[in-house]
């Protein structure tokens, strides 16, 4: 008895021992890497396409929406995989190894003279389309790479998270794991960057076999870290009973939906609930879904133990609980989607600064593309004020203490408006400069650097708000979700891109209509990308007031304060 009980110590003593902040390079390096296979190439991809394969500008373009969109969307389909099938980490393993061959197989298409077109002929610059079997090579390497994101991206925050949230009902180190997502966040983001930036640079200087060679070997290298370092994980193991029993919550209100629920739950009524459950009725918010837990008959609702007879018709509150919280998302879902609409919109300012004065001095000329980085380099740097002086100011100042996760998202959104808000107004005194300045085609005198605002104001936004949505949609969902939490995140930005191209092709046919020039024409002089950036402005101020319509009319007085005070709206 003695022997099996100093077993049970060791055991739990070991499982103590891990996790932990520890765990976490290895774990953002798999998913840093995985980033650089899926977007990283992507951003000269095109070059590759229309340079080595002879394709068509627009089919090329088309081919790489299709790999991006591809990649955005599974991970939704292998957060469900991780959370109810095979557990995290298996997942992540399957993922890395998928991106590894992905980028093995695009390195032997610029490696194999026969995986791609011949050279074009530089008489008669006659040059010959991909075959089938070469495009079909091609596409596969897209493939697998997509599979990898979808096995990995998203599911790296959740299985980082796991390392922190020791034990059922443990939250680790508060004050770490509150601040865990932005951190996470910020060092992707900051690590991405760099990664993707010297991969860029391989390519540019050392061509194309070079820039895979080197992206397969670091993702090797990053998924055999990971495998050795196993046994320092938490590994939360698979359950598919958080599906099941938000399911079962549905199906039972709706089953449910005749019958009458008392006026408040102080009056006499009975709710199913778990034994050891502290939550022995459900709240006031969605009324209406607490009829799945009422139970009518004891005597032929319930068994003897006090577990319903048809889990399909009657369920407990913990799950009606659950199952209100995964609806209370959406509203946060849709601002987000709407959000990253508009974050998007920075693409623009490459085309505005190829217009504009870039010199910093007589001789050096920024290159049009780098003003991007303004916005990239403005998430970590935000994150990291908002951590090491915000949070503490409010925390030790204030009686507020920390920004509630909903509070950040609402001034995400503020600071988007004002971001495309001051887009627009440059560009309109840009375009106006261009007419005074003696025609359309004129070389302006207005400086790029007046496109920083809008691109620090974009990169400001998007690190103020991340954070507090992987948190938010984190705590919000029941434990056994947390990867498709957590893909909820990506899945924003494929929405995101969806609903841009659809903005773009109604606006491009409506401003066309009748021969009119179009506000995307080719020249950006002719164009009316202002109006397009007020465009956005608009859509980010209704999307501000649908988010706090809903949060207002979504939960009662009293449960606004509660949350308010424990600052996690």
């Amino acid at each position: 008895m003695e022997g099996s009980q100093e077993q049970d110590r060791l055991i739990e003593e070991a499982s103590v021992q891990k996790g932990g902040l520890r765990t976490l390079p290895f774990i953002l390096v798999v998913d840093c890497f995985e980033e650089l296979a899926s977007n990283g190439l992507l951003l000269n991809m095109i070059l590759y396409l229309v340079n080595d394969y002879h394709m068509e500008t627009a089919a090329a373009t088309s081919l790489l929406y299709l790999w991006s969109a591809l990649s955005n969307f599974l991970p939704i389909i292998g957060a469900y995989v991780s959370d109810s099938c095979f557990g995290r980490f298996r997942v992540i393993v399957c993922g890395s190894i998928c991106s590894f061959l992905g980028l093995v197989v695009l390195w032997l298409t610029s490696v194999v003279p026969r995986a791609r077109p011949s050279p074009c002929d530089q008489v008669s610059n006659n040059c010959k389309p991909p075959t089938q079997v070469q495009l079909a090579v091609l596409v596969s390497s897209f493939v697998l790479i997509s599979l990898g994101a979808g096995c990995n991206r998203s599911i790296t925050t959740a299985f980082g998270a796991d390392q922190l949230a020791r034990g059922e009902n443990s939250s680790g180190d508060e004050g770490v794991f509150q601040s865990f997502f932005n951190w996470y966040y910020a060092a992707s983001g900051l690590f991405s960057f760099l990664s993707v930036t010297s991969i860029m640079y391989i390519q540019d200087h050392s061509g194309w076999k070079a820039a895979f060679s080197v992206s397969a070997i670091l993702m090797f290298l990053a998924a055999i870290l990971f495998l050795v370092s196993s046994p320092l994980f938490v590994k939360v193991k698979a359950n598919i009973s958080a599906f099941t029993g938000l399911a079962q919550a549905l199906v039972a209100a709706f089953k449910a939906r005749h019958l009458n629920l008392p006026h408040n739950n102080t009056e006499e009524a009975r709710y199913h609930h778990d034994k050891d459950s502290q939550i022995i009725k459900p709240s006031n918010r969605l009324r209406c879904l607490n009829k799945a837990c009422l139970v009518k008959e004891p005597e032929e609702d319930l068994n003897s133990d006090g577990f319903a007879l048809k889990p399909w018709e009657l369920c407990t509150v913990e799950q009606v609980e659950a199952l209100k919280s995964v609806i209370e998302v959406v509203p946060i879902w849709i601002s987000g989607t709407v959000m990253f609409l508009n974050l998007n919109q920075i693409s623009i300012a490459v085309l505005q600064a190829k217009n504009m004065d870039r010199h910093i001095t007589s001789s050096f000329e920024i290159p049009p593309a780098f003003f991007t980085m303004f916005t990239a380099v403005s998430v970590p740097i935000s994150i990291m004020f908002y951590e090491r002086i915000i949070s503490p100011f409010f925390a030790n100042h204030t009686k507020i203490g920390r920004l509630s996760l909903v509070t950040r998202m609402v001034i995400g959104l503020v600071l988007t408006c004002l971001g495309v808000a001051a887009a627009a107004i440059v560009e309109n005194a840009r375009r106006k400069t261009t007419v005074e300045g003696g025609g359309r085609r004129a070389v302006l005198t207005m400086s790029a650097m007046w496109l920083v605002p809008q691109l620090v104001l974009s990169g400001v936004a998007e690190g103020i708000s991340a954070g507090a949505q992987l948190e938010y949609y984190y705590f919000r969902f029941p434990k056994g979700m947390s990867s498709i939490a957590m893909a909820l995140f990506t899945l924003e930005n494929a929405f995101a891109g969806l609903l841009g191209s659809l903005i773009v092709n109604v606006v491009n046919s409506v401003t066309s209509y009748g021969g009119k020039v179009s506000w995307f024409a080719s020249d950006i002089n002719e164009g009316r990308y202002d109006y397009y950036y007020a465009l956005h402005g608009g859509l980010g101020l209704l999307n501000l007031m649908f988010l706090v319509c809903c949060l207002v009319l979504g939960r009662s007085k009293e449960e606004m304060t509660k949350e308010l005070k424990e600052n996690l709206l």
